[in-house]
């Protein structure tokens, strides 16, 4: 029996004074005022057999809405500038978007003492849940150059209407990030289309 498996979610906070920096080491700068850090973080998963795996998959995966999932990632993106006025219009500068990609993934301890069979099915799921969860982070990437490049072209006739501007422009941005992630999800099933499947079948698992 398989289970769905990529839950996705996205968080926005906000400053308005000084523009946000990445806080880890690992931030990549994308380009000026720009930073996406992805951390990898896992759960444990055991077993001997795939049975067994996916039941530990089953009770120690993601769980949202009622659902359990084989792994999820999720992005916290955080924005921040200052307004400026001059000849009658307002724009925003030193514009600064910072965003926090974590995906989950499952963890086998006991993947080394495994037959090779059943290792090499296990390393092929890995590989299909990341070519998903990759599909994920290419669609938080976009939206984030999008919330960038937007910010920085946002004109109003004073600050404060700029500043209510900025906002419904978040917020729909947001929105259709959600939407896509979701029209992503269906599209490949949540990775069951990319082979993200759990258990293999028995040729693939056993000698």
């Amino acid at each position: 029996m398989n289970f769905l498996r990529c839950g996705c979610a996205l968080v926005l906070f906000a400053t308005t004074a000084a523009a946000a920096s990445a806080q880890t080491p690992t931030a990549s700068s994308i380009s000026p005022g720009l930073d996406l850090d992805v951390a990898y973080v896992y759960y444990d998963a055991h077993g001997s057999t795939p049975e067994e795996l996916h039941a530990s998959l089953r009770n120690n995966g993601p769980s949202t809405g009622g659902a359990t999932y084989f792994a999820a990632t999720s992005s916290q993106t955080g924005f921040g500038y200052k307004t400026e006025e001059q000849n009658g219009r307002c724009r925003l500068t030193d514009v600064g978007v910072t965003v926090k990609i974590s995906m989950l993934l499952p963890l086998w301890g006991e993947r080394d003492r495994a037959p090779e069979p059943l290792r090499r099915a296990w390393d092929e799921f890995l590989d299909r849940l990341l070519l998903h969860e990759g599909g994920h982070v290419r669609i938080t990437d976009r939206f984030s150059r999008d919330l960038y490049n937007g910010l920085k072209t946002l004109t109003a006739n004073s600050c404060n209407l700029l500043d209510s501007q900025s906002k419904a422009f978040i917020d729909d941005l947001s929105r259709r990030q959600d939407e896509a992630n979701s029209a992503y999800d269906l599209e490949t099933r949540h990775g069951m289309n990319e082979g993200a499947v759990w258990p293999p079948s028995t040729t693939a698992a056993h000698p």
